[in-house]
């Protein structure tokens, strides 16, 4: 693996993440895998996702670690059985310029679940190296749609390679 044939690191498989699933958002290839019980999430970056100046857009960032957190509640709490958690707050400090081709990887650490919000916070890295640092706090129960469950879904895609 390199970042020129922009496949992802050993033991990460591609997720089949719909822009359904995603809450309408999905330009990015997303791969998973567990590190310790925990999910990580990451993605290769490519043309589509720099900004004007050949670096990854924040913008792009931004929705990765939204993504990432949201699905690292719903990937750790059994007790959730929703599709979405809607965003209610989400911070972000941007450490350092994400160049092409780099790896993108956060392993988000759920901080608290209620009935009513979930916290997540995470370290998103880039070929290793600290490049954003992120938070989000989610609404629990909060989704209007519930025609699934995607802590269950993610589990599945990585107990079982569905």
């Amino acid at each position: 693996m390199s970042a020129g044939d922009g496949r992802p690191p050993n033991g990460f498989r591609a997720l089949p993440v719909t822009a359904e699933r995603a809450g309408g958002y999905n330009p990015i290839a997303f791969h998973a895998r567990r590190i310790d019980g925990a999910l990580a999430l990451g993605f290769r970056v490519g043309a589509g996702h720099l900004n004007p100046g050949g670096r990854c857009h924040g913008g792009v960032l931004a929705g990765f670690c939204d993504m990432q957190l949201a699905f690292a509640i719903m990937h750790d709490t059994q007790e959730l059985h929703t599709t979405i958690l809607p965003t209610m707050n989400l911070s972000l400090d941007f450490l350092a310029a994400v160049l092409p081709g780099a790896w993108v990887q956060g392993i988000g650490g759920t901080v608290s679940v209620t009935r009513n919000v979930a916290v997540a916070q995470c370290i998103v890295t880039a070929d290793g190296a600290p490049a954003v640092r992120c938070s989000g706090t989610f609404k629990v129960g909060g989704a209007r749609v519930t025609s699934g469950d995607t802590g269950a879904w993610l589990r599945a895609c990585l107990d079982h390679g569905d």
